[in-house]
C-alpha cells in the first residue's frame, strides 16, 4: 500500500513539473492554431445545402426521397420529421451544391 501511494505521489510530482514546463508555451502570444490555420478541403469550403423538395408519408415519401436524390448526381440527405407544418410526417431533400 505505501509503494502505491509513493507511485501516485512520484505521478502527481511529474505532472506538475510537466504542467510547469509547458506553461509558458501555452501562455506565448501567438498560438499554433493561429499560426498555422487548418483550410477545408475547396468542395467543402465551396458548396452549401439547398433545399429541393418535400415528400409525404413515412415509406412512401422514404423511397420518393432517395430516389430523387440519387437522380440529382450530387451529395443529398434526406431528413425525416415526424411532424410537418401540417401535422403529417413528412421528409425533405437536400442537395449539396458546389457554386
Amino acid at each position: 500500500m505505501i509503494n502505491l501511494m509513493n507511485a501516485k505521489r512520484g505521478l502527481a510530482l511529474a505532472g506538475t513539473v510537466l504542467a510547469l514546463a509547458a506553461g509558458p508555451a501555452l501562455l506565448a502570444s501567438t498560438p499554433a492554431a493561429a499560426a498555422a490555420p487548418v483550410a477545408a478541403p475547396s468542395s467543402i469550403a465551396a458548396g452549401h445545402w439547398s433545399y429541393d423538395g418535400y415528400y409525404y408519408g413515412d415509406a412512401a415519401g422514404y423511397d420518393a426521397c432517395h430516389r430523387d436524390g440519387r437522380l440529382s448526381s450530387h451529395p443529398y440527405e434526406c431528413r425525416y420529421y415526424p411532424k410537418g407544418w401540417d401535422g403529417k410526417p413528412k421528409y425533405e431533400l437536400w442537395i449539396w451544391v458546389n457554386y
